[in-house]
């Protein structure tokens, strides 16, 4: 049968605008605070990258408003969904996608460096946080967010919103972190395109939190784990790939992003 929402339908649907308004509110400190004090938690990863835990607290905070205690920690709970896997073939799609698009940009770099050290040790610890912090995303971005704008809009053009969204969210961290300009307009193309590939598995694993966010943590994590803590990592190849695996999901799956055994209801 259809996976049931993630929370009770409300009397009126959440609203994307106050959602992102106080989200974006919410952010400013964390981006002054970061320009100012200039720590890294790795290279190109700035102080302002914990505003992750912003899209789940804010999504929390009005889904108490608007339903109570019960809907709030309804949503929490989706942390730990993975019962809902349709199937276990999509476990393919969402642990490679994202480090074989990130590896293929590595692949043209002849200047890599070395690997971190203790990379098996480095790479579990980085994954914990890089796990955590997507839960904080996540909960917002695919459970909070996700729903109304795909009743209003359909689930591509949700998800290229969404998208263009959640990059603009990251300017100012990546301006912070030195980025180039075109790293960054890269990197923002390759977060919309990303982004349409996490709402089709999103909507056919069950709509769990879990797997998406299993999703974006392997996607940092193949960043981080790469030479010299990502500063070999050029955006470039990898959004075009990105780009080029998100059209193949929507000429393949349609704009619903749904498979048809998810669409009947198997």
């Amino acid at each position: 049968m259809e996976a049931a929402p993630l929370t009770p339908a409300p009397t009126t649907p959440p609203s994307p605008i106050l959602f992102l308004s106080i989200l974006f509110a919410a952010s400013i400190p964390f981006w002054v605070v970061s320009s100012r004090v200039g720590v890294q938690f790795l290279p190109g990863l700035p102080l302002s990258a914990s505003m992750a835990i912003l899209p789940s607290l804010v999504a929390l905070l009005l889904l108490w408003r608007r339903q109570g205690r019960s809907a709030a920690l309804a949503l929490l709970r989706r942390c730990f969904d993975f019962k809902r896997l349709p199937r276990i073939v999509w476990l393919v799609p969402v642990v490679l996608i994202a480090p074989l698009a990130t590896w293929a940009g590595l692949a043209v770099r002849p200047d890599l460096g070395p690997l971190p050290a203790n990379l098996a040790v480095t790479a579990t610890v980085m994954f914990a946080v890089f796990f955590v912090s997507a839960l904080g995303e996540e909960l917002g971005w695919s459970g909070y967010l996700l729903e109304p704008m795909q009743a209003r809009w359909g689930a591509l053009p949700a998800a290229l919103m969404i998208g263009a969204v959640w990059a603009a969210w990251h300017v100012v961290p990546f301006l912070e972190a030195g980025r180039s300009v075109d790293w960054v307009a890269w990197q923002a193309a390759k977060t919309v395109a990303g982004r349409v590939i996490m709402v089709w598995l999103f909507l056919n694993t069950g709509r769990s939190i879990f797997y998406v966010s299993l999703f974006h943590a392997l996607d940092n994590l193949a960043v981080f784990t790469s030479p010299g803590y990502g500063i070999a990592y050029d955006p470039m190849v990898t959004a075009l790939v990105t780009i080029a695996l998100a059209l193949i999901v929507t000429l393949r799956w349609g704009p619903t992003l749904v498979g048809r055994d998810r669409r009947a209801g198997a």
